[in-house]
């Protein structure tokens, strides 16, 4: 993602400061740059996180976390990228909404407009997608991941989905990066075999 606020010179940290800064004052063009970049990557989290809620429920907790973010702005000062401190403001919104709230029907139009693409579990040797890219295949994933425990789908959505740095994870979930890394391990060898046990039925 590019910002207007990345000057001359600047880093991504100077960038993310000087949004953060500009929401902070209530800069109506920052709010909107802030929702632009990053509104597509909360609602994806959300989503692969809480599978169950439906379309309305999806957009309460971004709105929430907007809502969070633009309260906690004043508070930001770069020690991590506004991408983790904006993820993990959406992870606890996703959590709450996912404990106040027992879904038992999933609203599949949610998943409509995701394509394979958002979703790469690889662990840069091989692919447990295999290359598949059906919409019936991609249906299995995600079923997949929807069932692991909630822990490793955290980890995992936030590493392939949202191609979040271990570190980064780590640092939205509050837990070390052996955990995490334990984690992902758990959770990838998990899906292969759900996957497998999937394409073979």
């Amino acid at each position: 993602m590019t910002s207007d606020y990345l000057g001359v010179g600047g880093t991504q940290r100077d960038s993310d400061i000087a949004l953060a800064a500009s929401v902070a004052r209530n800069d109506p063009t920052a709010v909107n740059t802030l929702f632009t970049e990053y509104v597509n990557a909360v609602s994806r989290y959300v989503v692969h996180l809480v599978p169950d809620l439906t379309e309305s429920d999806l957009e309460d907790v971004v709105q929430e976390t907007f809502i969070g973010v633009l309260r906690s702005a004043p508070e930001y000062r770069g020690d991590c990228s506004l991408s983790t401190f904006i993820m993990r403001i959406a992870h606890h919104k996703a959590i709450d909404a996912l404990r106040r709230r027992q879904v038992v029907e999933k609203h599949e139009s949610t998943f409509a407009s995701m394509s394979g693409e958002d979703i790469d579990i690889s662990d840069g040797t091989t692919s447990i997608e295999d290359g598949i890219i059906s919409n019936q295949q991609i249906a299995m994933i995600r079923k997949s991941l929807s069932e692991l425990p909630e822990d490793q789908r955290q980890a995992i959505t936030l590493r392939y989905v949202l191609g979040m740095k271990v570190d980064d994870v780590a640092d939205t979930m509050k837990l070390s990066r052996r955990m995490v890394e334990l984690l992902i391990t758990r959770g990838r060898s998990a899906l292969k075999g759900k996957l497998s046990g999937l394409l073979e039925s």
